[in-house]
C-alpha cells in the first residue's frame, strides 16, 4: 500500500483547488461590479440632489425678486458646484441654465423655464 502510485490525493487536491479558485474569482468579479454600480448610483444621486436643490433655490430667488435681469452665480455644495445663468426667453418666460461640476470630474447640464405670471417653474430639461 505504501508503494501504490495510482494517484488519488493529488488530482483530488488539484481539482478542489481549481473549484475554489473559480469560486473566488466569481465573487471577486461580483464585488468589483457591485462597487462600480455603487459609485455610479452615488454619482447619480448627488447629481439629482444638487440639481433639485439648485432649482428650488433659483425658484425662491426668482419669486423674491421683482426685477428680472440677467443673473449669474454659483451654488457651492460639499462635493461639487452648480453654475447658473438666467436669461429672458419671452416677456413672461425666463430660462435658467445650470451646469453641475462634481469633484469627481463629471459635468451635467440642465435647463429650467420659469413663468413670471404663475411665479413657478414650468419645465425642466436635463442633458448629460
Amino acid at each position: 500500500m505504501i508503494n501504490n502510485e495510482r494517484g488519488f490525493t493529488f488530482p483530488l487536491s488539484y481539482s478542489l483547488f481549481l473549484v475554489l479558485s473559480v469560486f473566488l474569482l466569481i465573487h471577486a468579479e461580483q464585488f468589483l461590479s457591485e462597487k462600480k454600480l455603487l459609485r455610479e448610483t452615488e454619482s447619480i444621486l448627488k447629481q439629482e440632489y444638487y440639481m433639485m436643490s439648485s432649482v428650488k433655490k433659483m425658484e425662491k430667488m426668482l419669486q423674491e425678486k421683482n426685477e428680472f435681469n440677467t443673473i449669474n452665480g454659483v451654488f457651492q455644495y460639499t462635493h461639487g458646484e452648480v453654475d447658473y445663468q438666467v436669461n429672458h426667453v419671452t416677456n413672461s418666460i425666463i430660462q435658467a441654465t445650470f451646469r453641475l461640476k462634481l469633484d469627481s470630474g463629471e459635468e451635467y447640464l440642465g435647463f429650467v423655464f420659469y413663468d413670471k405670471d404663475l411665479r413657478k417653474m414650468i419645465k425642466w430639461v436635463e442633458k448629460n
